[in-house]
Formats: C-alpha cells, sequence, structure tokens
C-alpha cells in the first residue's frame, strides 16, 4: 500500500496496517480519535459508513459527511456506549493525561481513556492501536508538548486479557530513517528519537462479550 502523503514518522507503517485491517472489517459506525491533522481520514470515509471524529481540539479538517467531536477520550458522550463496531487510535494514546494537544495534564486520563475505549465499543468491536513501543518513559514531543513510549508490560496492563482479547502484535524499529519489521525483543529497549518514535507497535484489540468469538 502506498500512503498518500509524506511522512518520515512512525505513520509510514501505522497508517498502512490500520487501512488494511479497515479494508477487512468494513465497521457500519467507526470512530476515530486524536483526528486533527490526520492525514488518512478521507481514506477512512471510504472504509465505513458512519464515521466520527474525535479531538480535544477544533477539527477543521473533517472531510464531509464525518460526525467532528469536539472533546477527551477519557471522558467521551454517555450515548456513545456501545455504539461503534471499531475504534481507531493512531499514536494518540501516548499522550493522553499529559499537557499536549489542546489538554492539561491529568495523571488519572492514562487509565480512564482504555476505560472509556472500552465502553463505547459494541461487543466483539475491534480497537486498532498503535503507540511508541521500548523503555517505559515520559518526556516532551517538539512543541507539541507531553509524549510516552510503552512498555509491553504497560500495555498488557491498561488492555487486561479479562477485558480484551489481544490479536498478535505486530513491531517496527527505525533504522536509517525508515521503519523496518522487527521482533519485539528487538525493541524493547527502544527510545523516543527526536519527532519520531525508536520503534512502534500495532495490534488489534477485540472487546470480550458473552458471544464473542475468536479472531
Amino acid at each position: 500500500m502506498i500512503l498518500n502523503f509524506y511522512t518520515d514518522t512512525e505513520r509510514m507503517v501505522e497508517v498502512p496496517w490500520a487501512l488494511t485491517i479497515l479494508d477487512s472489517l468494513r465497521p457500519e459506525k467507526l470512530l476515530d480519535t486524536g483526528s486533527v491533522g490526520a492525514p488518512y481520514l478521507n481514506d477512512i470515509m471510504a472504509r465505513s459508513e458512519d464515521v466520527t471524529l474525535l479531538d480535544a481540539r477544533p477539527i477543521e479538517n473533517a472531510p464531509e459527511g464525518a460526525h467532528a467531536w469536539r472533546g477527551n477520550v477519557a471522558e467521551m458522550p454517555a450515548a456513545w456506549k456501545g455504539r461503534f463496531d471499531a475504534v481507531l487510535s493512531i499514536s494518540m494514546l501516548d499522550h493522553v493525561g499529559l499537557d499536549s494537544y489542546g489538554l492539561s495534564a491529568n495523571r488519572s486520563d492514562i487509565n480512564a481513556a482504555p476505560k472509556e475505549l472500552l465502553r463505547v465499543l459494541k461487543d466483539g468491536g475491534s480497537l486498532l492501536l498503535t503507540v511508541p513501543f521500548g523503555k517505559s518513559w515520559i518526556g516532551t514531543h517538539g512543541n507539541s508538548g507531553g509524549q510516552r513510549v510503552f512498555s509491553f508490560k504497560e500495555l498488557q496492563s491498561l488492555f487486561p486479557e479479562t477485558q480484551w482479547q489481544w490479536g498478535v502484535p505486530v513491531f517496527w524499529k527505525l533504522v536509517k530513517g525508515r521503519y523496518a519489521p522487527a521482533t519485539m525483543e528487538e525493541v524493547e529497549d527502544a527510545d523516543y528519537a527526536g519527532h519520531r518514535a525508536g520503534a512502534v507497535v500495532a495490534v488489534r484489540l477485540v472487546k470480550k462479550g458473552p458471544d464473542t468469538e475468536e479472531k
């Protein structure tokens, strides 16, 4: 898959991964989180009948037909309970709870956000999640504010197997300006690399319910 935008960040692998899965899912109702500036919005409009965009900042790049909602992923509308067949989280969670992208720091948000993502999904719905991966770290990302790198242990704590069915995680490592496929062992000590992740993980998580089938 060839991207229709230029990037030297982890988006070069995150976006094709997510769009490939959406091609097979074709969710009726899709939520994208952290939508401001996202270069893939027109692409997801072609893969779902009903697209909602969420960001703490005004969403001025919303495609025609999308529902734009300004708000915090850690406290989404009560009416969204069980609304979405799929949720897209492309390098969004790594800023949650930090002074970043329109929100003030709130330590509790990083624990509240995964619970909210679970709540707004239907049973059997999919969360397509990507985050910077490696050594656990909190710092800053240029002029955009707070930034995290997650360890696998942290992700397992935020998305426990009692609530989520984990797909097989996919890892990439930054090598000479490009992202190359890697094993978890090869990236577990990765750092953040200036304006981009030194390594990234992508995983499909399915909300468990009484009728959830193995994916």
